[in-house]
């Protein structure tokens, strides 16, 4: 290892165990002491803030923290970590994922944003979306202006390195990666908000001299945007399920109409068929009557052969569409 790379990460170093002792301290004369948050210790890894400009620090005091602030301040302890990073939304908590250094930041961060939401006219919710069965319990937090909802996420970007330590034979009691932080925090709109038309950014995070806590009205202002857009999408959805519904209405009654028409005609056609066979019937009793007469004589009221003839044209004209019974 060269000179300069054993100084960078004497720093490096000289950063976390400053940063686990509080931050800033002080030097000897009273001036602030500025330590930078702890880079990254993966060398793959490309800092977005190179050496000798560290992240600008900001204050994580929090004073009369909201309510839901104050809930994951306390279960800090019961919060599982996965990936570098404590996983506050699997325990019921606001979505904030970050390693523990940043914890107390994080949440300055959801705390003013919740308060600025606030005076927005906006609240913010807690709740659970559909998952697969191998997720687990996951709950989410969502701004919300009583009618849509935007899902926020404070997070911080953390490196994936291989575990020296980790074997084949040890696969289940050693992780096979470990996760360095990067010390940068990100605030994030939902995924959703990437299908909308906004004029605003959807992401902010710790860059180029600047830090998100200097980014809360501006994200504030995408939300509300946000939530235009989503009520927007919901009525032209809605219109367009109405329109949709029409639609399928109209063309039903179109085919009710054309069965009906359907049946009419079928029914004309058989009328019309009954009709041509009660007046072949009808020629066929004018033609019995004249080959009786001529073997027999005139058919005389009362006989068999009237009866017969009776009967056949009773029964003929009971089927003749055109004779009323």
């Amino acid at each position: 290892m060269d000179r300069n790379d054993l100084d960078t990460r004497c720093v490096e170093l000289k950063a976390r165990m400053l940063a686990l002792r509080g931050g800033d301290r002080e030097n000897r004369d009273g001036s602030a002491l500025h330590v930078g948050r702890p880079q990254p210790v993966a060398r793959t890894a490309v800092s977005a803030f190179p050496l000798g400009k560290p992240i600008p620090q900001t204050p994580a005091d929090i004073r009369n923290p909201h309510s839901l602030v104050k809930t994951a301040l306390v279960a800090v302890r019961d919060v599982p970590e996965d990936y570098g990073k404590l996983q506050f939304r699997r325990i019921g908590c606001l979505d904030v994922r970050v390693s523990k250094l940043l914890v107390k930041r994080a949440l300055a961060i959801m705390d003013r944003l919740i308060k600025r939401a606030g005076e927005a006219g906006l609240n913010i919710q807690l709740a659970a979306r559909n998952r697969g069965y191998y997720e687990g319990f996951r709950q989410y937090t969502y701004v919300s202006d009583g009618r849509e909802q935007v899902q926020i996420t404070v997070t911080e970007k953390t490196f994936q390195r291989e575990n020296p330590a980790w074997r084949e034979k040890t696969r289940y009691s050693v992780p096979r990666h470990l996760y360095d932080p990067s010390g940068r925090l990100t605030l994030i709109l939902d995924d959703d908000s990437y299908h909308w038309d906004l004029d605003r950014a959807r992401k902010w995070s710790d860059a180029k001299g600047h830090v998100v806590e200097e980014r809360i009205d501006d994200a504030i202002s995408s939300i509300r945007e946000a939530l235009q857009c989503k009520r927007e999408t919901r009525i032209r959805i809605e219109q367009e399920r109405q329109r949709e519904v029409e639609r399928q209405r109209i063309r039903a009654e179109e085919m009710r109409q054309e069965r009906d028409e359907e049946h009419r005609f079928e029914g004309l056609k058989n009328m019309a068929a009954a009709w041509s066979q009660c007046e072949q019937l009808r020629s066929f009793i004018a033609a019995w009557e004249r080959a009786t007469e001529t073997k027999h004589g005139p058919i005389l009221s009362g006989s068999p052969e009237d009866g017969w003839r009776r009967w056949a044209i009773d029964s003929i004209d009971k089927v003749d569409p055109l004779v009323d019974s």
